[in-house]
């Protein structure tokens, strides 16, 4: 399995790949620029990502734009699962990450437990 993990935190980042360990190729962007690139490179070298982990507060490009941009390159081919990972835990924020195709939404601060079940709901592990 492949996950990529768009978090500027460091933090969250490194328990985000724990949850993995052995399970999975993990890798990282700090930026949602960056992160969208990486996906692109991915999805265009016929590599795409299993699973994204997607915080919405992000420097150079927010994750409801990077959401919206992924499902548009998809474009009915087979979805990559994304769980949304942010503080912002308004019914606004998750409204509209639903509407814009995420799979799963984790409110900050989140524990382990909370990401295993997100991630069995989903029929990942």
């Amino acid at each position: 399995m492949k996950v990529l993990i768009v978090e500027d935190i460091v933090t969250y980042q490194r328990f985000l790949e724990r949850v993995f360990e052995g399970k999975a190729e993990c890798h990282f962007a700090n930026k949602g620029d960056e992160g969208m690139a990486t996906f692109l490179q991915a999805w265009n070298e016929g590599q795409p990502y299993d699973l994204v982990f997607l915080d919405i507060m992000l420097p150079g490009m927010d994750g409801f734009e990077i959401l919206k941009n992924i499902r548009k390159i998809e474009a009915g081919e087979k979805k990559v699962k994304i769980i949304m990972t942010t503080s912002l835990a308004d019914n606004n924020s998750v409204a509209k990450a639903m509407q814009l195709g995420c799979d799963s939404y984790i409110v900050k601060p989140f524990r382990m437990e909370d990401v295993k079940s997100n991630l069995e709901k989903l029929k990942i592990l």
